[in-house]
């Protein structure tokens, strides 16, 4: 069982999250959810089954925290790019793409994946789509800028097109997941047709 050493309480706190999310993510390789146990994850994560107790009371609340975590570290990033102000709006819009895939083929986000997918409230009141929704928003405001800048088409309605370029870059993740060496493809293929549908 592999240990978690750390200098720090936040440094321990921080590794041992991550040493959650890769123990879901190993076993939602070769399980369903519904068959892992708490032990199991706790084991795959090198901690003490009591000790797993101080981060979650059982596995879906674990589930959850580690899917808002590991949304919240995305939605970081995908500001962090679009904040930039000398990058062109086409530039941001293909290096957030690239976040999104990416993101998916790392290992700690099998759980994201998976939550994503299962949850129906895709609204500010749920902890996990809450950094989804907030993603949406930041791209929006890319599309505006971009319209602004006369990059992107004129007639674009950024708050509504994308929900449907969204159609898009979750096809595209669901490349990387059924096949993570396709990464690099996936990102050049889902980026050139959403920049072709909103470019003139």
């Amino acid at each position: 069982m592999p240990r978690i050493g750390a200098r720090t309480l936040s440094e321990h706190n921080a590794r041992t999250w991550d040493a959650l999310g890769r123990a879901f993510d190993l076993l939602l390789a070769t399980r369903a959810f519904d068959e892992i146990t708490f032990g199991e994850i706790a084991a795959e994560a090198g901690i003490a089954r009591n000790t797993i107790y101080n981060y979650a009371p059982d596995k879906v609340a674990l589930l959850l925290a580690v899917t808002t975590r590991a949304s919240e570290e995305l939605q970081a990033a995908v500001h962090a790019v679009s904040d930039q102000p000398d990058m062109s709006a086409s530039r941001k819009l293909h290096d957030v793409i690239g976040l999104l895939l990416s993101s998916f083929a790392r290992d700690a986000h099998r759980a994201f994946v998976l939550y994503q997918y299962a949850s129906k409230r895709s609204d500010r009141s749920n902890p996990v789509t809450l950094p989804l929704v907030q993603i949406q928003e930041r791209i929006a405001q890319v599309l505006s800028e971009g319209m602004e800048a006369g990059e992107f088409r004129a007639d674009l309605a950024p708050a509504t097109d994308v929900v449907l370029l969204s159609g898009l870059v979750e096809a595209g993740v669901q490349m990387v997941v059924h096949d993570p060496s396709q990464i690099n493809s996936a990102i050049d293929r889902t980026s050139a047709l959403v920049l072709a549908a909103v470019t003139r």
